[in-house]
């Protein structure tokens, strides 16, 4: 659910994607959401002109991009639950700040440990 704010402040303003695409990339997250993250991306580089992504455009994009995706039904499962919330995006760029939190936390424990 986390996952799908993230996914969902993307699609809904080019802004938020130039301002926190690059950070999201950085962070441990599921694959199909890393993989949803570079569509979003690549969409707005491809079409500059769009300001947010449709559930039908980013479905489509993805049909373009991905056309033999064996993944496609797990995929369009994520896509239909990010459209489906509906959260503003104060509290998605809260969330962003917590997992980014999470992350570095996680990544040091995982260094500590190494070096023990």
């Amino acid at each position: 659910m986390l996952d799908y704010l993230l996914i969902r402040l993307l699609t809904k303003d080019k802004l938020n994607n130039d301002k926190y695409h690059k950070i999201l990339t950085k962070l441990t997250l599921e694959k199909e959401i890393h993989l949803l993250i570079r569509l979003i991306g690549n969409y707005y580089t491809r079409y500059p002109e769009h300001t947010y992504v449709s559930p039908s455009e980013l479905t489509a994009f993805y049909d373009l991009e991905y056309p033999q995706s064996k993944q496609r039904p797990e995929i369009m499962q994520i896509v239909q639950g990010v459209y489906a919330t509906d959260t503003s995006d104060s509290l998605a760029v809260d969330v962003l700040k917590s997992l980014i939190q999470r992350d570095a936390v996680t990544k040091i424990i995982n260094t500590t440990l190494l070096l023990s």
